[in-house]
């Protein structure tokens, strides 16, 4: 068993980490913040169940993802989000122009995920953004690691897609 100040600690360290897959998951900080309140609730509920402490950071990422995918469907989110960027994914720059034009394509890929079926954002989240294996992704989704290849190569070829639409609109 877990004890709860040793799980405590590592909510707090791994907020960070849980919070911006909830973002990328659902698209909404609002979203991710109900996604991930729910998931460490259920996980404080569930701590008796765990049994290995080498395994608690997936548990707790497994849960979150769970969630956040659970948000999705009570709300049947499919319309345009606002874009929901953390403010650590912002690039920085001296040149305004370079800025405007790095904040049209943040903006284009943001719509682009938002095209992706939940299942497919989020394996691409998993596996490109988070860098997580297809095993990973495959626990933390409770899908087969076919289904979450199937899924990741699909969202990348809609995504590349979107991105040569969205090059070609702008020349």
């Amino acid at each position: 068993m877990v004890p709860l100040k040793l799980f405590e600690q590592h909510c707090r360290d791994a907020y960070p980490s849980l919070y911006r897959t909830a973002v990328w998951i659902t698209g909404s900080r609002d979203l991710a913040e109900d996604a991930l309140q729910e998931a460490l609730l259920k996980g404080y509920q569930a701590l008796a169940t765990l049994r290995d402490l080498e395994h608690l950071g997936g548990w707790l990422h497994r849960i979150t993802v769970r969630e956040a995918l659970g948000v999705l469907r009570a709300k049947k989110i499919r319309q345009t989000r606002a874009v929901a960027w953390d403010e650590s994914l912002a690039a920085t720059s001296a040149d305004q122009g370079d800025e405007a034009e790095r904040m049209e394509q943040r903006q284009a890929i943001w719509r682009g995920l938002e095209e992706l079926s939940p299942q497919q954002r989020t394996a691409f989240i998993l596996c490109a953004v988070e860098e997580r294996s297809i095993h990973e992704a495959a626990e933390a989704m409770e899908i087969s690691e076919g289904t979450v290849k199937t899924h990741l190569d699909r969202g990348r070829d809609k995504l590349r897609q979107l991105l040569v639409q969205y090059k070609e609109s702008y020349r």
